[in-house]
């Protein structure tokens, strides 16, 4: 059966009232003044981003973290500030007291351990762990590749800080701090 002896078989379809054809242009104008409004809301949101990203570095990466995750800020954090090649500056994500677990915890998003048992700090071109009581400050330098830290020092070459990061911060770090033999898992804490 072709298509010309289909549509014969069908019932003819009575012709649009002019109420029906009037009805049918306006929908049309209202969906194209819609789809005109989303296109300049969508530009003017760029050109928002775009001035922002080139007045306000700092603010600008904070609402893409806000509202689009950790990864996407990463991804621009990295873009904006040159992590590509290692350098003294820690990235401000990774500033703080981390306490050392053998295993993964499961803790609430922003959860902070009050008690910093076996603690790594992470502070300017350091990293300072605590072994056997005293403090053993390791100059390092940092660098970003993907969605991992990378650490060199030249005491013990390259340590990769894996991040584990759910909707917009970080929930804990992976890696193998100098001196351990076993991936150990970061989290924040306090004193």
């Amino acid at each position: 059966m072709t298509f010309a002896q289909i549509r014969d078989r069908l019932p003819a379809m009575p012709p649009l009232t002019r109420r029906a054809k009037r009805l049918t242009g306006i929908l049309g104008g209202l969906l194209l003044a819609y789809l005109a409004v989303l296109v300049f809301q969508n530009r003017e949101a760029r050109l928002y981003f775009q001035n922002m990203q080139a007045e306000n570095p700092a603010r600008y990466l904070d609402e893409i973290r806000k509202a689009d995750g950790f990864d996407a800020y990463l991804d621009q954090f990295v873009r904006l500030r040159g992590y590509t090649d290692f350098q003294p500056q820690i990235p401000p994500f990774l500033v703080g007291r981390w306490t050392l677990k053998d295993a993964p915890e499961r803790v609430a998003m922003g959860f902070v351990f009050s008690d910093c048992i076996n603690p790594m700090v992470l502070e300017g071109g350091a990293i300072i762990l605590q072994t056997e009581g005293n403090p053993q400050t390791i100059p390092v330098d940092y660098r970003i590749a993907g969605h991992d830290v990378y650490m060199r020092s030249d005491e013990f070459g390259l340590i990769k800080i894996g991040l584990v990061s759910y909707a917009s911060g970080i929930d804990h770090l992976e890696l193998v701090p100098p001196g351990h033999s076993e991936k150990q898992y970061a989290y924040l804490c306090g004193n």
